[in-house]
């Protein structure tokens, strides 16, 4: 685990230790990082890197998360006066692309790693960041969590797959790709399908 800051200087600090961490991340397999390396890249004592975290998992894992939540404060710093669903997917994809989340997800994909970013943002209070109520009012607060479960998770797995296939999509087309899953039926023709698949059984059955 990485423990929690309370201070700047010492959240400063936690970052610069994460940054160095992923320098050597973007390099070598994290298998083969030790803490050992961590403390010579970042230049600091065996018992300094003891302050931030509990071990080499706990640094991993404080490097993800504080992505994570930084994107909280990227998206706030939108200029546009008319904020939409389009330039906001626009900013969520620019994000990623924009350094250092670029090295860290390559550097994630090639350490197999991307699985653990996955499983920490479906961890991520949604609450801390986001009104779930105030994009479902007319939902109970479960339903309205999951649903934004739901669409958050299918995001991350579209973008990880885009990066994964060199991003050759720009930001705005993988917007408008991510508009059209979130604002229309996922599946417009469900009643035929449902028809089809009845008479599939049928036929099997017969």
């Amino acid at each position: 685990m990485y423990k929690v800051c309370k201070t700047q200087q010492s959240i400063n600090r936690q970052r610069a230790i994460e940054l160095s961490f992923l320098a050597l991340l973007s390099t070598r397999h994290y298998e083969d990082i030790s803490v050992c390396d961590i403390c010579d890249a970042a230049q600091i004592p065996r018992k300094a890197f003891y302050r931030y975290f509990e071990n080499k998992d706990g640094i991993l894992q404080g490097l993800i998360l504080h992505t994570l939540q930084g994107y909280q404060e990227y998206a706030t710093m939108a200029t546009s006066s008319k904020r939409t669903i389009k330039n906001e997917l626009e900013r969520f994809f620019n994000f990623w692309i924009t350094e250092p989340r670029k090295t860290m997800l390559n550097a994630l994909i090639k350490s197999d790693l991307i699985d653990t970013m996955l499983k920490f943002n479906k961890g991520l209070p949604l609450s801390d960041f986001i009104s779930v109520q105030k994009f479902f009012p007319d939902e109970d607060s479960y339903t309205a969590r999951q649903i934004l479960n739901f669409t958050i998770t299918g995001l991350m797995s579209i973008m990880i797959d885009w990066f994964k296939s060199g991003y050759k999509e720009t930001p705005l087309e993988m917007a408008t790709l991510a508009c059209r899953l979130i604002e229309q039926p996922l599946f417009k023709n469900l009643e035929l399908i449902k028809n089809e698949i009845f008479i599939w059984k049928s036929i099997h059955i017969i």
